[in-house]
């Protein structure tokens, strides 16, 4: 439905935009050859979306089965080494990390051998040898035998729970820039201000911008929650 909708929004914007060509016999803008190519994308993805070739069911036994299969062997000896710890920048950015996962549970369903173990700073052992050190800290450095568990937790999870907080104030500060240039904006698209074209683009780019920062930040943000969680 969403590519009949598409394909559909496209021959409409087409033929407003033949009527106005011939209407007012002027020349193609770069506007029309934009809705020119939006037609040929669309129309290619909505006979991908008929035919159905991307693999992907929608039938109820489908939906319904496991994600991991239960006939699967046992795990063999040895572990997969989890991707998020040799993933760059941009793949943290983006979960791109995910994909090569994604690539095998869309043709079938899952084995347990498939599934990368955690990352090392994230599996139980890790975390409670690091905890220890933080719990034998804090009971040298206040000389107690029964040291303040909440005082550990505390230092066990303080650089995360910063880095996660960070995350939080950036994703509600980018949140407010849409409603602050919105003023702007219709301003401008009413033309109540002589505002010349730039400005527009600017608004444009100031929007997608703020959006784009605020959904990645608050991806990381409800992901370096989850990861407290395994922390705490």
């Amino acid at each position: 439905m969403w590519w009949i909708c598409s394909f559909l929004l496209s021959v409409i914007h087409i033929a407003f935009d033949m009527q106005d060509i011939l209407k007012h016999y002027r020349s193609p803008r770069a506007e029309d050859y934009a809705d020119i190519l939006s037609f040929f994308a669309t129309s290619y993805l909505l006979g991908i979306s008929i035919r159905g070739i991307t693999g992907i069911g929608y039938s109820d036994n489908g939906l319904a089965d496991p994600l991991l299969n239960n006939t699967a062997q046992k795990h063999p000896e040895g572990k997969r080494e989890s991707p998020y710890g040799n993933a760059t920048l941009l793949q943290l950015i983006t979960f791109s990390w995910m994909n090569p996962l994604f690539a095998v549970g869309i043709k079938k369903p899952l084995d347990q051998h498939e599934v990368p173990d955690l990352d090392i700073k994230d599996s139980a052992s890790f975390l409670s040898n690091a905890f220890d050190d933080n719990l034998n800290h804090v009971r040298e450095s206040d000389n107690t035998i029964n040291p303040s568990i909440n005082k550990a937790l505390f230092l066990f999870i303080r650089r995360k729970a910063a880095i996660n907080a960070i995350f939080a104030v950036i994703c509600a500060a980018a949140s407010y820039v849409g409603p602050y240039l919105i003023d702007d904006f219709v301003k401008f698209l009413g033309g109540k201000k002589d505002h010349r074209i730039e400005s527009g683009y600017l608004l444009a780019v100031a929007f997608l911008s703020a959006k784009t920062i605020e959904v990645i930040t608050q991806r990381q943000w409800i992901f370096g929650a989850r990861q407290l969680g395994l922390r705490d």
